[in-house]
């Protein structure tokens, strides 16, 4: 292999890394998969009125969210490759879970405090309603910062 055939080999190659980063960017969660979690944070948070087993709730919050994972990966057209620098890029999705998380128990608490009618279920609509509006604010924050890592990595 001489030099030219290896500059051919390696722009081929930084072309096809380019649009997988291209493709990974602009990659959305499916309305159906936001929709179906913000019904189980609805459903778990109106239970919790009816009965106050937060464990019980709490694991069936979590198995609900992984089974949403099985058709979710099926139809995922992108799957990157773990990277040295995945917490750098995937912070926003990360910190719209803990903000959802504490909206809903922060929420909770004033509404039971404040005497409210069925307070884990009013907390449960802000809880799912900040899901559903950060998530596009996330995922545009994600999309940029993957699109800057690579630009700064091809550099």
């Amino acid at each position: 292999m001489d030099t030219d055939d290896a500059r051919a080999e390696m722009a081929g190659i930084e072309a096809a890394q380019a649009q997988a980063v291209r493709e990974a960017a602009s990659w959305r969660w499916p309305r159906w998969y936001i929709a179906a979690t913000a019904a189980l944070m609805l459903a778990i948070s109106a239970a919790m009125d009816f009965d106050h087993d937060a464990a019980l709730f709490t694991v069936v919050y979590c198995c609900g969210v992984s089974l949403l994972q099985i058709p979710l990966t099926a139809r995922m057209r992108v799957r990157l490759h773990r990277s040295r620098h995945t917490s750098r890029v995937n912070w926003p999705q990360a910190a719209l879970l803990v903000a959802v998380a504490g909206v809903y128990v922060l929420a909770r608490m004033a509404l039971g405090a404040a005497g409210a009618p069925l307070p884990s279920t009013l907390a449960g609509v802000l809880m799912a309603g900040l899901y559903a509006a950060g998530l596009p604010f996330a995922q545009r924050m994600t999309a940029q910062r993957l699109t800057s890592q690579r630009l700064q990595a091809a550099s």
